[in-house]
């Protein structure tokens, strides 16, 4: 519990620093704004981990602005786990349009999205002594929350449904977080 508690304050020391400004213009005039987030053509990179029901994932993806509110955001996850006797590793392409629904002050976004999703999936049955391979497609809801620490640099939360044929269930809900690096 304690580390918890110590990565919140962490956290949220982060948040509430990129809260101040950076620059004074003079020392009469108000502070500098600081420069606009979400802009079309502006690019970067995800790196994320993250909860399934059936266990961890670790995600990399890109991410480039199409206009203000409009972002495409591929992402590869790799998650891997043990459900009953069967294990699993799979590999996992979101291809994912979202919109930007909210904004707090130029510091705070949420994101809506839906994406097509295509899988790579390997099991192992350790009591038949089978292994199988499945190709699984379907769509996938996004949420997340960005959370700028400052220009270049955000911490995003991710919650999706994944609705696809796969082995293990439908629907699915990953959870997790990363880091989003802006170029």
């Amino acid at each position: 519990m304690k580390q918890y508690l110590v990565l919140f304050s962490i956290l949220l020391s982060s948040y509430a620093m990129a809260q101040l400004p950076t620059e004074i213009k003079q020392e009469d005039q108000p502070f500098e704004k600081m420069k606009l987030r979400h802009v079309k053509g502006k690019s970067g990179l995800d790196a994320g981990y993250g909860y399934t029901a059936h266990g961890p994932y670790y995600g990399l993806g890109f991410v480039h602005f199409l206009s203000n509110t409009l972002i495409i955001n591929p992402t590869l996850r790799y998650e891997t786990g043990k459900i009953n006797y069967t294990g699993f590793n799979q590999y996992t392409l979101f291809l994912s349009l979202q919109k930007n629904v909210f904004k707090y002050d130029n510091y705070s976004f949420i994101n809506v999205g839906l994406s097509p999703v295509f899988t790579y999936q390997m099991t192992d049955n350790e009591i038949f002594k089978k292994q199988e391979t499945f190709y699984p497609v379907g769509v996938s809801i996004d949420v997340n929350i960005e959370l700028f620490i400052s220009n270049g640099v955000v911490l995003r939360f991710e919650a999706s449904e994944v609705f696809s044929n796969d082995k293990f269930g439908f629907p699915r809900f990953l959870a997790g977080g990363g880091l989003r690096f802006y170029f």
